[in-house]
């Protein structure tokens, strides 16, 4: 087998909707202080860096916006990508901030694997960077690599000791107790655990560790749960500025409308009515139903009907977070040729969507 590790390092940054455009910094709790965990690169040229107490960082830049980290929602952008990873393969796993596909499978399929990269890279969400990539012959290998030494590639396993060799033990396990075993018999890198032979490691340090070099290796199996994809679409948006306009909705609603078309491809789908929510601070969640004249899973075309609905859309007050559901898409090969995937279909029916709206708005005038 052969793993594709893709790290997203910005990933608790980029939750947070915006063009962030502003100093922004997400924070985590350590030891009762809250640190400043990950800040964009606005925030880092005013002196702002990891590791830093909140404190420290507000006294040095007042106008800094702050998050707390959202493991929960990282995990749902991560799936959310998966949606969309899955036309490329059916095995998927994750670490934090990491997604593994298992793609020895598809690589012929694909033409290989330098084809298959660069179809991900050209059709990959906005929202997703999938510069940070390893490809080794285990997850735990693929993981570790695509996050401290990317664009690795490793097929053949007897290559992975040399590659893995001068890794520190740290970016293996965080484990206090296993590392400070280790690191009190004088190892410091995953080299130096392997040049010890194996009866005298497993002699000095703990059964588990043991087993998780075995695994990064490929030397026994890495059993690790395998995501399946949900029946129904639905992602959440938290807004980085508040909205007050409705026609201001459309640029974050691309993000959501490129995860639902993604989510669509990756199940060989079609959509033709979206539900939208609008949450506000104190008032009751505004809805929006999206329907078409045609099933689809064009971007532009979706995000054009969605701006015709926006123009009729009167919101009670800022909208905070947004919500895009989808639970009754059709399998693209039930429909007819190949209007949906084409230039041409889409741009008649998005013609024939602009008639309808203005038709629409006419019988409405006095």
């Amino acid at each position: 087998m052969l793993w594709l590790g893709f790290y997203f390092p910005q990933l608790p940054l980029s939750i947070f909707a915006g063009e962030q455009a502003v100093p922004l910094a997400v924070t985590r709790r350590e030891k009762g202080r809250d640190l400043i965990d990950r800040c964009n690169d606005l925030a880092q040229a005013q002196g702002i860096h990891a590791g830093m107490p909140l404190n420290t960082a507000l006294s040095l830049l007042s106008s800094l916006q702050v998050r707390e980290r959202d493991r929960a929602r990282e995990q749902q952008q991560l799936e959310a990508l998966a949606g969309w990873a899955w036309q490329y393969s059916s095995r998927i796993s994750f670490d934090p901030l990491l997604m593994l596909l298992e793609v020895g499978a598809s690589l012929k399929l694909f033409g290989g694997f330098s084809s298959l990269l660069e179809r991900m890279q050209q059709e990959q969400p906005a929202a997703a960077d999938l510069q940070h990539w390893a490809l080794a012959p285990s997850p735990s290998a693929a993981a570790l690599l695509a996050r401290y030494r990317p664009k690795t590639r490793i097929t053949d396993p007897g290559q992975l000791p040399g590659q893995l060799a001068d890794i520190p033990l740290q970016r293996l396990t965080r484990r206090r107790q296993v590392l400070e075993l280790v690191q009190g018999i004088g190892l410091a890198s995953i080299g130096d655990c392997l040049q010890l032979p194996r009866p005298e490691l497993a002699r000095r340090a703990e059964p588990e560790f043991v087993l998780l070099l075995d695994r990064l290796l490929g030397r026994v199996p890495d059993p690790r749960p395998l995501w399946q994809p949900p029946e129904v679409f639905e992602q959440r948006l938290l807004l980085l500025h508040e909205i007050g306009q409705a026609g201001a909705l459309l640029f974050p609603a691309r993000r959501l409308v490129e995860s639902l078309c993604g989510f669509l491809r990756g199940r060989d789908g079609v959509a033709q009515r979206l539900q939208w929510q609008f949450l506000h601070r104190d008032a009751p969640p505004t809805l929006l139903a999206q329907g078409m004249l045609a099933p689809g899973r064009e971007v532009e075309y979706m995000l054009e009907i969605f701006r015709q609905s926006l123009e009729r859309l009167s919101l009670p007050e800022a909208v905070v977070e947004m919500v895009l559901r989808v639970d009754d898409w059709q399998a693209f090969q039930e429909q007819a040729g190949d209007l949906f995937d084409s230039g041409a279909g889409a741009q008649d029916n998005s013609f024939l969507e602009r008639l309808r709206a203005r038709m629409s708005s006419e019988a409405g005038s006095p």
